[in-house]
């Protein structure tokens, strides 16, 4: 066996350790078809390298390959469900019997909270609210209103943000419609295409970097005023400017944002030196 050959199976190994880990966390739900091409980018490996990981999971039954819809997680029963969430209430009746061997409170009603939380994830409402948001045309052939839980998420994401608007005014002291401008709306649309959609991750970096950008053009600003010193009477326009063509590059050279360039870091750093 070559020197070569040894290199690509410990970095197939490494890339299928990954994967495994995602499956078993649940990152991935059940039929969801896995791109060989976005594992080969997302791991920074080669294409045999991607493959061979990929065998090695469907060897331990943790995805699945058909001719026509190729490599997909492996599908589980409804009896599998019922299984899992049995064995969840088991472990978290444990835990409560634990707590009140340790401290003898009255915790009723954190079991009966336990008990609404466990049939929320299984609730029709959730698994649907989850299939819309993966795929809202399989969604719909499944029978799904779309119009109505989009509604729901929408009514969900405006109570939160309303909750949001409630803790802002509280820090503030006063409610004024003056401070929300248009410019606070672009402000908030560039941080989550910044940071990356679909990622709470994504969403602090994004807010991080827009709210240190403009500080950083300002330094800059002043530095460079003794050279052009009309640069420090636009300070706020060069502010305003910076946002705009920081939204324009990430949609051009980066549209999936910062936590995508933060995951091939993670991921070379996690396959190094098997890092091709």
């Amino acid at each position: 066996m070559s020197v070569l050959s040894i290199r690509r199976t410990s970095a197939a190994a490494t890339v299928a350790e990954m994967l495994r880990g995602e499956l078993l966390s649940g990152e991935y739900l059940p039929g969801t078809p896995l791109s060989v091409a976005e594992l080969v980018e997302r791991n920074a490996v080669s294409l045999a390298t991607a493959r061979e990981a990929l065998a090695e999971l469907e060897r331990d039954g943790l995805v699945v390959h058909s001719l026509h819809r190729g490599v997909e997680v492996a599908p589980i029963s409804s009896s599998d469900v019922r299984d899992i969430y049995a064995a969840r209430r088991v472990f978290e009746l444990a835990g409560l019997q634990v707590l009140l061997r340790r401290r003898p409170v009255d915790v009723d009603w954190l079991e009966a909270a336990t008990e609404r939380m466990g049939e929320a994830a299984v609730a029709r409402d959730g698994r649907a609210l989850v299939a819309v948001r993966d795929h809202y045309l399989s969604a719909e052939v499944m029978g799904i209103n779309l119009t109505r839980y989009r509604i729901l998420s929408f009514g969900i994401s405006s109570f939160f943000a309303g909750i949001g608007g409630a803790l802002y005014a509280h820090y503030l002291g006063f409610v004024s419609a003056e401070a929300f401008t248009i410019l606070l709306s672009v402000q908030f649309l560039a941080m989550i295409i910044i940071g990356g959609l679909g990622s709470v991750a994504g969403s602090v970096l994004g807010t991080a970097f827009i709210l240190l950008l403009p500080q950083v053009m300002q330094a800059a600003a002043s530095s460079l005023a003794d050279v052009f010193p009309a640069m420090q009477q636009g300070v706020a326009y060069i502010k305003e400017m910076s946002i705009g063509a920081a939204i324009i590059l990430f949609l051009i050279f980066e549209p999936e944002g910062l936590i995508h360039r933060w995951r091939l870091i993670r991921a070379s750093f996690k396959l190094y030196p098997f890092s091709y």
